[in-house]
């Protein structure tokens, strides 16, 4: 879910009484939160802050949230790199999130790997060896991340 806030909230539930949820927001500043402190409430407070569009979901979710497993990730996306060709040689290719270094839990590295084997079939299909089609699978790969993603920005 995406709150008009720029934050994001990612949920998946795990059985019938668990979820793994994660809550991301853009800020300029690395986070200094320790990881000890007791019952984490000053994560659960700013999650409370950031996250204040599911406040009624957070009403139920963090009091039933297991202290030791809330955890804060100083984490950013980056840009998706290019690797020279001498280095392609037939041998690897790097799709999805490997490709993207886009941010953990965000829920979309597994969609970029989808768009990555197909873009890869195609090439593979219009070229009449392995190393022309990962060279040209590489070319429309390095826009991939800002073109198909640029509503998501937090």
């Amino acid at each position: 879910m995406c709150a008009g806030n720029g934050a994001g909230l990612f949920m998946s539930p795990v059985d019938t009484t668990k979820a793994l949820w994660s809550l991301r927001y853009r800020t300029f500043e690395l986070h200094h939160i320790s990881r000890e402190e007791p019952n984490g409430e000053l994560i659960r407070s700013e999650v409370l802050e950031h996250g204040s569009i599911f406040a009624e979901l957070f009403a139920t979710l963090l009091p039933t949230s297991i202290s030791s497993s809330i955890k804060v990730y100083n984490v950013m996306d980056k840009q998706p790199f290019v690797w020279p060709p001498s280095n392609i040689g037939g041998q690897i290719v790097f799709i999805g999130d490997l490709n993207h270094a886009v941010t953990p839990f965000t829920g979309y590295g597994a969609n970029l790997a989808l768009m990555d084997d197909w873009d890869l079939a195609d090439q593979f299909c219009r070229s009449n060896s392995v190393y022309y089609a990962i060279t040209r699978f590489n070319n429309p790969a390095f826009p991939v991340q800002n073109e198909r993603f640029t509503f998501r920005t937090l």
